[in-house]
């Protein structure tokens, strides 16, 4: 995987966008891994080209195997899946500028403006909404370091390894 970028300027937007996908990718490696373990098939190569070719079948269903595999926790499954999540928002959504003004009588200044890189994305419930760049690559960061440590404590505990 590439250095962790930071953001920095219009320019990183990109190397950002690339950093969290490259980072989901890996993370499917090692989906992938739990589920040729589960199914144990007789050959390993062509189940992993063929079966689970991203072409044949998507991230979103691995996760829903890895779901039904039961000595996979709960707990990376819901972090896996918001990792892919906040993933397809940097891949498909389109970030812009975003120019936040807010008035309460109470505060001083009564005015205040916030300027910050948004991105577009649906949350859940279909409702799109604009979240902060920064914050949302963060988010991803901080999952990202979590579920590689708990992938790597299971795949330890399994005498796993992804290669």
């Amino acid at each position: 995987m590439i250095a962790t970028p930071k953001i920095s300027n219009e320019k990183n937007i990109k190397e950002v966008r690339g950093w969290i996908i490259d980072c989901l990718n890996g993370i499917e490696m090692f989906v992938d891994k739990l589920i040729i373990d589960f199914f144990k098939p007789q050959n390993i190569d062509d189940f992993k080209k063929i079966a689970l070719n991203a072409s044949i079948i998507n991230f979103g269903a691995k996760i829903k195997i890895l779901s039904n595999i039961d000595y996979v926790p709960n707990k990376i499954i819901e972090k896996i899946r918001k990792l892919s999540a906040i993933r397809n928002g940097f891949a498909h959504a389109h970030s812009k500028n975003i120019l936040k003004i807010t008035h309460d009588p109470k505060k001083k200044p009564t005015t205040q403006l916030e300027s910050y890189r948004g991105i577009e994305v649906m949350n859940s419930s279909g409702k799109v909404e604009i979240k902060n760049f920064s914050e949302y690559y963060n988010d991803f960061r901080e999952i990202f370091e979590e579920v590689k440590a708990l992938l790597t404590e299971l795949f330890n505990s399994k005498g796993l390894t992804i290669l």
